[in-house]
Parts: C-alpha cells; structure tokens; sequence
C-alpha cells in the first residue's frame, strides 16, 4: 500500500512540474533478477525510476536518507533498505543478494553519490561485486535532466527529463585485464551507462564510450 501511495505521489508532482520522455522500457526482462544501474545527478532518480519503470524496484540507499520520518516512508515506500557508504556493508550486500534471489529488481547508482555537475563520474567497485556475486543481468539506465526539476520555475516551464533503458548485458562477457578484476569490470559496466548518455555527460569515461547501446 505504502509503494501505491508513494508512486502515486511521484506520479502526480513530477507530471505537473516536468515533462518526461521514456525509451527503452521493453529492454527490462519481464521477469527474473535484474539489476538495474544508472547515473545519479538528482535526488528525485530513485522515484523517477520507481514511477516510470514497468517493474517494481527496490533500492539501496545511503543510510542518512532514513534518520528522517518522513523522507524514510518514502523510500521504504519504494523499497529501500540502508547502506553505509564508504564502508563494507555486508548487510546491505546481504539483503542486495535477497532481492535477486528472489527474483526481484534492485535498483542501485554505481557512482557511490550523487553528481553535482550531471557528469558522469567513476563507478565504485561495489556494484560490480554484486553484479558477479548474483549473475544477475545487468541493465543500463540513463537519466538526463533530472537535477532541472524541483526549482521555482519548473511550476511554470515543466522542464522535460529523459530516461534511457540500455539493453540487458552480463559482466561475464566482459574480460578483466591488467588491472584489478573490480575496478576493470566496474569500469566496463560505467562505460555501458556512458554510451546512454550525450558526449557532455559522460564525464570521466568520455572518449572511451565505443559506440552507443541504446535502445532496440
């Protein structure tokens, strides 16, 4: 009832103060474990995703978001259960693990924290951990536009935000060489993120991007 009433929410404040454009939604897999990964420039990407993905999801979410009443209703309304950033949380891990063995979607932003500047920035090793403890396929999302909304103006302009979903992929396929296996498999699941995103925001893998993996 909480994750109706939070997307309903989400669903009405956001279709007043923006715009959206969705491609790619038929590259979610309708069923199984899916790890869903995607840039972080807003705060508002966890229930822009949670609203416009055909799949429930949950997330992992940095542990201060839950030390207020409210702001915690809406993210456990979502899903969400706490992780300690810039530490090992195996407990996190732990429960990461469960979604996937249930079946279920895990929504997670490889970045470790929010972008100020809408670049992309490095992937931590964490998310590629997971991806290969699971075997879950990997989907890449892309979120353009997102840190626009929630300002005075947006009541009046609507701001337009695009969400890109990339086609399903494994880290198996991908081959770790000369550097250590995590950062070299995380690197490779940040470049399929970047090749959603416009050259000016791909940020520190710009340049490295071979071709686009957008949408069928």
């Amino acid at each position: 009832m909480i994750f109706l009433i939070s997307k309903l929410l989400t669903m009405l404040v956001l279709s007043l103060i923006s715009r959206r454009e969705v491609v790619g939604l038929e590259n979610i897999p309708e069923k199984g474990p899916v790890l869903l990964m995607a840039n972080h420039s807003s705060w508002l990407d966890p229930p822009i995703l949670g609203w416009l993905m055909p799949r429930r999801i949950s997330f992992m979410a940095k542990e201060e978001l839950f030390r207020n009443w409210f702001v915690r209703w809406v993210v456990v309304g979502y899903g969400a259960f706490p992780i300690r950033r810039g530490e090992g949380d195996r407990q996190a891990l732990r429960e990461a693990l469960k979604v996937l063995e249930a079946n279920g979607v895990l929504g997670m932003f490889p970045e470790g924290t929010r972008s100020r500047t809408g670049e992309l920035q490095a992937g931590q090793p964490g998310a590629a951990l997971l991806a290969l403890k699971s075997g879950a396929p990997v989907v890449p999302v892309a979120i353009v536009g997102s840190e626009k909304i929630w300002h005075l103006s947006s009541i009046i302009h609507r701001p337009r935000f695009k969400v890109i979903v990339g086609r399903p992929f494994r880290l198996s396929q991908f081959e770790a060489r000369g550097r250590k296996v995590l950062d070299a498999l995380s690197d490779e699941m940040m470049l399929q993120i970047a090749g959603l995103l416009p050259p000016e925001r791909q940020g520190v893998y710009r340049g490295r991007v071979q071709g686009q993996v957008v949408a069928k």
